[in-house]
């Protein structure tokens, strides 16, 4: 008899660890299902990009209604049969303290530029690295999309990496040398890197959807945008499409921050800077700021700024973030990706 009940007590502990482990990640949309809602409204819901029961919960009513063969009616008991699975009220901060403690944290490669960010790129927010040509943006992201894929007692997170190129400059061929240099597979890391070259900004957008898509399947750790502004410099020109351009932007970034919260990636996304001449420029020079305004500045999680050293040297400075002190740390660019500087 008792042999007969502990592989009983042995199946219902599996079954409930399969359930906790479903909890931990994003529910898929499917599961609406469950609660009374068609399928052929579910493959709606996919059709528009919806792939997850949190996006559904986290889009605005108006949205939900733009989408086709879908009623007034039906789009809220879609709401409300979302908002069952999703908790969307109130919760004690000793509960979010809690959650934020297992946020993980990826490696820079740098153990000092390490230090000052407390562990690492922190995954379900949005880090903006930006700085001039040549001061080390991409090789950062090249750094990230392997060091994402160590264990994690290694600093890593153990996923997949996304990259959408919008200036051309991924090379999978540093990404092998920097897998060599932290001991990984070659082949494996290339294979897991999902790469996407973004030719416009609807263009841009229009892959955030299919990167959703691709999050619920299989497990990714980064998200990498470089860079998210470069097409809008080209899309949108003069004063006379600024507006539209900010609007787009921001559109576009709040998308972004969904797929963080959504699936909790850590997505890096770089920016350009642009020259600003004015009256200071006289005395000190010509100093630079990121393009993209104030909506990009309220995007972004944390800001980087990353400036030219002496020969491979660069210098990290945190401008911005909820909780890190502002600080500025050396690193270098060396054939195995970021690392520390050697003096």
């Amino acid at each position: 008899m008792e042999q007969q009940r502990n592989p009983k007590m042995a199946q219902q502990q599996q079954e409930q660890e399969e359930l906790d482990e479903m909890q931990h990640g994003p529910f898929p949309v499917e599961q609406l299902q469950a609660s009374g809602i068609a399928a052929l409204d579910v493959k709606k819901l996919k059709d528009a990009g919806l792939c997850t029961v949190e996006s559904v919960a986290y889009t605005p009513r108006k949205d939900l209604l733009q989408i086709k063969g879908i009623s007034e009616a039906k789009v809220d008991k879609i709401m409300e049969a979302a908002s069952k699975l999703v908790p969307l009220g109130f919760t004690s901060a000793s509960q979010l303290h809690a959650q934020r403690l297992e946020i993980i944290q990826i490696t820079s490669g740098s153990s000092e530029l390490d230090k000052i960010l407390e562990g690492g790129i922190e995954t379900g927010s949005i880090t903006e690295i930006y700085g001039e040509f040549r001061s080390g943006k991409t090789q950062l992201c090249h750094t990230l999309c392997v060091t994402c894929q160590l264990p994690l007692d290694q600093g890593g997170g153990e996923g997949k990496a996304m990259y959408i190129d919008a200036e051309g400059t991924f090379r999978p061929q540093r990404l092998l040398q920097i897998a060599e240099r932290f001991g990984l597979n070659g082949a494996d890391v290339l294979e897991n890197v999902a790469y996407a070259r973004a030719y416009n900004t609807d263009h841009q957008s229009r892959l955030l959807l299919e990167a959703a898509s691709m999050m619920v399947e299989t497990r990714f750790a980064l998200m990498i945008v470089d860079s998210a502004t470069a097409l809008y410099r080209t899309d949108f020109t003069g004063r006379g499409e600024l507006s539209a351009r900010q609007m787009h932007l921001a559109k576009f970034l709040r998308s972004l921050q969904k797929l963080a919260d959504e699936f909790g990636v850590a997505v890096v996304i770089t920016n350009q800077v642009v020259a600003q001449v004015d009256g200071s420029a006289i005395f000190a020079g010509p100093q630079i700021k990121p393009i993209g305004g104030n909506i990009m500045a309220h995007a972004s999680t944390t800001r980087l700024a990353v400036r030219k050293g002496r020969g491979e040297e660069r210098i990290c400075k945190i401008i911005s973030s909820p909780c890190l002190a502002e600080a500025e740390a050396r690193f270098q660019i060396s054939p195995g990706g970021v690392a520390d500087v050697k003096d």
